[in-house]
């Protein structure tokens, strides 16, 4: 039987931070989604992802990105030159584990 974490679960994970204060790495599966280009529907699976630790310009910016209230989140991807924003409910797999709401 495969494992499951529920997403709550996982994104309370994903902001855990070491003695250092750095974010602990974690792999994660997502479907890409970009509503703004209306493009995505991608597929994507990553491993040592962390979460980015401060968003681009201000608190009070008005390019704000509200990430509790859009339910997404910023994550720092490998290889990727810029935070990826990843929508939660399109969350898939975290640390190998199939995840539920």
């Amino acid at each position: 039987m495969e494992g499951f974490i529920f997403l709550s679960d996982a994104l309370r994970i994903m902001a855990m931070v070491d003695e250092q204060g750095n974010f602990i790495p974690f792999s994660i599966t997502f479907i890409t989604c970009n509503l703004t280009e209306e493009t995505g529907g991608k597929r994507m699976t990553c491993d040592n992802v962390t979460l980015a630790g401060h968003p681009f310009g201000k608190k009070n910016s008005p390019k704000n990105a509200n990430h509790w209230m859009n339910g997404t989140r910023n994550m720092l991807i490998p290889g990727r030159p810029r935070p990826t924003t990843v929508h939660n409910v399109l969350i898939t797999r975290f640390n190998g584990e199939r995840v539920i709401i």
